[in-house]
């Protein structure tokens, strides 16, 4: 009896770490996950950039690619076209320094085509004793007459 007794309280000491090392392992291995995924879907986007292609800078700066390059060390390189009319400009940034595709002008696309619906309130919705009590306090506050307020010029 007396060594089941010992086992019981060695089980019972071990449950709580052993539910805290699994919480932290399957914490990393999630971690893990989300970034192998990342970065997959970065390596797409490179692979994927042609010249036409829309895209956006992680320093913001918005463009279409014309040409893509490889520099001497391996390395490659986007020239991108951005700005508008008589105000453009050509930029030569690392593929790495590439967010992602370009998608605001499609939402523009899609706001100006929506159609805006202003509600106005119809006045048949009132009743008439709400616009009668509105009519009243209305007069009420055009007869009283203004309180001005006197002051004490400093001496």
């Amino acid at each position: 009896m007396n060594y089941i007794s010992l086992l019981e309280i060695n089980v019972q000491e071990f449950i709580l770490p052993a539910v805290l090392l699994l919480l932290l392992v399957g914490s990393a291995v999630m971690a893990f996950m989300r970034r192998s995924k990342y970065t997959q879907a970065a390596d797409k986007l490179k692979k994927d950039l042609k010249p036409g292609d829309k895209i956006k800078t992680y320093a913001g700066i918005y463009g279409e690619i014309i040409e893509i390059k490889t520099a001497k060390d391996g390395s490659n390189y986007a020239i991108i076209k951005s700005g508008e009319g008589d105000k453009v400009s050509y930029l030569s940034v690392d593929v790495e320094a590439i967010y992602g595709y370009d998608f605001k002008d499609e939402i523009d696309d899609e706001v100006s085509q929506a159609v805006v619906v202003e509600s106005q309130p119809v006045e048949s919705e009132k009743s008439e004793s709400e616009t009668a009590s509105a009519t009243e306090n209305k007069e009420d506050k055009e007869e009283q007459p203004k309180k001005t307020r006197k002051t004490k010029k400093a001496e």
